[in-house]
């Protein structure tokens, strides 16, 4: 879903984990190019994030297996 209105753009880098300070420095830039890099390190951040998320899943999903063969 394209979120183009000011107010989509917020909640979305918000959801992203974006800080109000990130935000704000993203609403302020006016080259596209650096709007641009700063939503990349937004999306990295993020995407780090899932993967220490997933990590963490995997390693209660072999804490149940763990138990279930005890």
């Amino acid at each position: 879903m394209e979120e183009t209105t000011l107010s989509g753009i917020k909640e979305t880098l918000k959801r992203a984990g974006a800080t109000k300070e990130k935000v704000r420095d993203y609403l302020a830039l006016t080259e596209p190019e650096a709007r641009k890099q700063l939503l990349y390190r937004i999306r990295r951040k993020a995407f780090d994030e899932c993967h220490e998320k997933q990590k963490t899943l995997d390693e209660l999903d072999f804490l149940i297996y763990r138990e279930d063969k005890s």
